[in-house]
């Protein structure tokens, strides 16, 4: 059930941080010219493969940061508005471990149907990419040989082909890519027409565009969900055709420097595309030479424009790169993580309290108690003697990540155990929540309210409602209930929310 609720927090998380990142992108674009088609690529393309990284994020260790503005995590009500960077046991398995707790058919079942949903997602939009790279096989079986003819040269070999299947030339082949054009595509290299759109095309080749659009499709199979990051896309696309259409314009003019004006020749020849409306699809995994119709009609109206870019203020270039590095490190910091690079101080799980008896007659219990002592606390008090063999956190040998609210230390049976403090004996009994998988069980409350487990036990000397000094023996070491070996659980709870024992009593860290 961890398993489940965990992936289902990642996937509420990821679809909100993308909507941000969408809307972060939009605005720089908005903000830039449209001339300024580099910087405006690399902004979408950042948009896009930034929603990736904060997919991997909760799955990479956290390691402590010394900036701290100043909000406790423990009173922030939002579990996504932690400011400083937490380790990850005080995040996402605190939802699961509070909705074991409640019985609510909703929390249950809910992460299940949505965990379940983006698994079928991900299988149809996998299958449809297996579909693309089919047709793309298929297509490749029914090319035909072209030639070249006129007087012309490219800017660099290409490999040619004609096919029926196409309105329009594209360019598609991983390893070997290839520039298909329709059969009655005019392959004489004289016209400018067809050098530019020739031209266009070996620029996605060399610009390597073919394994940005797989990496690109790849994204969209495992996100299907994060609907923001489908406008993106269609962003990184658009302005990748731009980068095209402005390196192949550049290059026939600086080689053929009698040729006016040839981004309206390359216009001209989309514009000619487009009126053909024919119902032939562009593969999935190929690259076309037009796109959407508003799209196709932003890039006729750019390479007809005449005007010369404008210059590019600092503050504005400088703003618009960092615009996404800067979104990214603010997500990063409240990103929950499920793998911690060190164990947490702090509470992390809920857990609904245990039906606690009088506090005030409580306190004054173990205040008597403490008078009675010779001292309060018992300087060196060994607890229990013997070896740690299990540490708070998350169980990380199983699949679920169950939550391990407690340490392990495992000795012979029969070690004593004493308390580390005066205290009140709340349980002392052979079946702890009706469950005896505990084992015999004693459970104290010293001062502050804070409250200890001590789980597994051989035997116990104490009854409920003792008070007891510091230091006196509670019990000894067993093998009680579902144990793998003679050892004693010891879980304590600060607040009625379990935390790690160690940071309570530190003399347990003393165990060898």
């Amino acid at each position: 059930m961890i398993l489940f609720d965990t992936l289902a927090l990642i996937g509420v998380n990821v679809f909100w941080q993308s909507a941000l990142l969408a809307f972060v992108v939009y605005c720089a674009l908005a903000l830039l010219p449209r001339n300024q088609i580099s910087i405006r690529y690399r902004v979408a393309l950042g948009g896009m493969f930034a929603t990736v990284l904060l997919l991997a994020l909760p799955f990479l260790p956290v390691f402590s940061f010394s900036a701290n503005i100043g909000i406790s995590p423990q009173t922030t009500p939002f579990p996504f508005a932690i400011i400083t960077p937490v380790p990850p046991v005080e995040l996402l398995p605190s939802l699961p471990a509070s909705m074991a707790e409640i019985p609510n058919p909703a929390s249950v079942y809910l992460p299940i149907t949505l965990v379940l949903i983006w698994v079928f997602g991900v299988l149809i939009a996998g299958y449809r990419l297996i579909l693309a790279a089919r047709q793309t096989r298929d297509l490749r079986r029914r090319l035909r040989p072209a030639h070249l003819r006129g007087q012309g040269n490219l800017s660099r070999p290409a490999h040619i082909m004609r096919s029926p299947d196409i309105a329009a030339p594209l360019v598609f082949g991983l390893f070997s890519p290839t520039i298909v054009v329709p059969t009655d595509f005019d392959l004489d290299v004289s016209k400018t027409e067809t050098r530019i759109v020739l031209e266009h095309e070996i620029a996605h080749i060399a610009r390597g565009d073919l394994w940005m659009n797989l990496a690109q499709k790849t994204v969209l199979v495992f996100m299907w969900w994060c609907l923001p990051l489908y406008w993106i896309n269609r962003q990184i696309c658009a302005e990748r055709e731009n980068l095209c259409d402005a390196q192949a314009t550049a290059h026939i003019a600086k080689t053929s420097p009698n040729i006016k004006h040839p981004a309206r020749a390359l216009a001209n020849a989309l514009v000619r595309f487009a009126e053909q409306r024919s119902n032939k699809p562009t593969p999935e995994l190929a690259i076309g030479i037009h796109p959407r119709a508003r799209q196709l009609a932003q890039r006729v109206q750019r390479l007809c424009d005449t005007r010369p870019v404008p210059r590019l203020s600092k503050k504005l270039w400088l703003s618009s790169s960092l615009t996404i590095p800067l979104t990214l490190v603010m997500l990063s910091t409240i990103t929950p993580r499920i793998v911690a690079a060190h164990p947490p101080p702090k509470p992390t799980s809920p857990l609904v309290s245990e039906q606690t008896h009088n506090n005030k007659q409580t306190s004054t219990a173990i205040k008597n108690a403490e008078n009675e002592s010779n001292q309060t606390t018992i300087t060196n008090l060994q607890i229990v003697t013997g070896r740690l063999t299990s540490k708070y956190g998350l169980v990380r040998k199983r699949v679920d990540g169950k939550m391990h609210k407690g340490i392990d230390i495992a000795n012979k049976i029969g070690t004593p155990i004493y308390t580390p403090g005066a205290a009140l004996i709340i349980q002392a009994t052979d079946i702890y929540k009706n469950n005896p998988k505990w084992g015999k069980v004693v459970v104290i409350e010293t001062k502050g309210g804070v409250r200890t487990v001590f789980a597994h036990l051989d035997g116990y000397s104490v009854t409920k409602g003792q008070t007891i000094k510091a230091g006196t023996q509670i019990g000894k070491m067993g093998n009680t209930g579902e144990s793998t070996g003679p050892h004693v659980h010891i879980g304590t709870l600060v607040d009625g929310q379990y935390v790690d024992p160690l940071t309570v009593w530190p003399d347990l860290a003393n165990t060898r």
